[in-house]
C-alpha cells in the first residue's frame, strides 16, 4: 500500500482509485506540484462493513452472535462520530440503515441480560463459562480496513469484550472465508448500489446463503427472519426498476431490526489521483465510474 503511495506522489502512475486513501489526501494535494491532480468523488460501496459469521461451526460462538441482543449491543458501542473523524476525516456520514445511537450503558445492559458476566480479568464470558473473544482476521484490501479494525478493538473492548485483530494475506483470507473459517472480518458491500443485491450475506451468513442459493441442497437452513431478508434481496431482481427502491427500504428496515451486520458509515468520499495531463476524468458521481470510462481519457 505504501509503495503505491510513493509511486503516486512521484507521478509514476497515471490513475489511482482503489488504493488511494482519504488519510493521505493532504499529502496528495501537497504533491500536485509533481504533476498529479487529487480529486474527491463518491464511493460506490460502504467501505468497511463489519461482519460476524453467524454460521461458524463453533457452537459457543453461535449462541452469542445469533442472539440479536448481542448484535444490538455492539451496534450501540460503535462511536460513529469517532470513526468518521479518525478514519474518514469528516468525508462520510452515519448510516441511515441502522440505529446510530452511541450508548455504552444500554449496550452493557443488553450483554448483562444475556448473562455475559465479567471474569476476574475484566472480560465477559460466553455460555461455556470461558472468556468470549471476537477474533478479527482482515487483509489490507483498502487503506481504511486496518485502521478501522484497530479502532474497533478499542471501542468494543470498552464493553469488557476481548477483541483481537490479525492481518493476514489476501489469498489466505479468501481461502478461510470460502471454508467458513472466519469468525469476524471487515469487507465492503455494495449497499449504495442496492440493485446489486450485495448485503454481505456471504460473510455474515455463508451457510445460510449457500442453502438459499442452492435451493436447500447445500449449506444450512436459515431461521425465518434470515429467510425473509434473503427473499427481499432476491425480490430486487424480480420487480420493475421503479419498485426496487421500495424493496430496498424494506431491506433497510430489516437491517435496523436484526442488525445482520454493521454498516456504520455511508456517503463516503474517495480520492481519485490522476496525471495532471489526463483529460476527461470527472469528480462527479461515483469514483468507480472512472474505471469504466477509460476509453474517454486522453492526454
Amino acid at each position: 500500500m505504501e509503495m503505491v503511495t510513493m509511486k503516486t506522489l512521484t507521478g509514476e502512475v497515471d490513475f489511482v482509485r482503489e488504493s488511494a486513501a482519504l488519510v493521505k489526501m493532504p499529502l496528495y494535494k501537497e504533491n500536485e506540484k509533481n504533476g498529479i491532480t487529487a480529486l474527491l468523488a463518491n464511493m460506490h460501496v460502504t467501505p468497511t462493513d463489519i461482519e460476524l459469521n453467524l454460521t461458524h461451526k463453533d457452537a459457543n460462538w453461535r449462541k452469542v452472535v445469533q442472539d440479536v441482543r448481542f448484535r444490538q449491543a455492539l451496534n450501540l458501542a460503535l462511536n460513529r462520530e469517532e470513526i468518521i473523524d479518525a478514519i474518514y476525516y469528516g468525508f462520510a456520514e452515519p448510516t441511515s440503515m441502522q440505529d446510530n445511537t452511541y450508548d455504552l450503558e444500554a449496550a452493557n445492559k443488553l450483554l448483562d441480560e444475556m448473562g455475559m458476566t465479567k471474569g476476574a480479568d475484566g472480560y465477559r464470558k460466553g455460555p461455556d463459562g470461558k472468556t468470549f473473544e471476537i477474533p478479527f482476521e482482515v487483509y489490507d484490501a483498502a487503506p481504511d480496513v486496518v485502521p478501522l479494525t484497530e479502532l474497533l478493538v478499542e471501542q468494543w473492548g470498552e464493553l469488557g469484550l476481548k477483541v483481537s485483530m490479525k492481518t493476514i494475506d489476501s489469498a489466505l483470507w479468501s481461502t478461510r472465508n470460502a471454508a467458513n473459517e472466519l469468525k469476524a472480518t471487515i469487507m465492503w458491500t455494495h449497499t449504495p448500489l442496492f440493485q446489486n443485491g450485495d448485503y454481505g450475506q456471504t460473510f455474515w451468513g455463508p451457510l445460510w446463503n449457500a442453502w438459499w442459493t442452492s435451493g436447500g441442497k447445500q449449506g444450512e437452513e436459515p431461521p425465518e427472519e434470515a429467510k425473509k431478508f434473503l427473499g427481499l434481496i432476491d425480490k430486487l431482481y424480480e420487480v420493475p426498476a421503479e419498485e426496487s427502491a421500495q424493496v430496498n427500504e424494506e431491506l433497510r428496515a430489516e437491517m435496523k431490526k436484526n442488525v445482520w451486520y454493521f454498516v456504520h458509515v455511508e456517503n463516503v468520499k474517495q480520492p481519485l489521483v490522476v496525471n495532471s495531463k489526463l483529460g476527461n476524468v470527472s469528480d462527479k458521481g461515483y469514483a468507480i465510474a472512472a474505471n469504466f470510462s477509460g476509453e474517454g481519457f486522453f492526454f
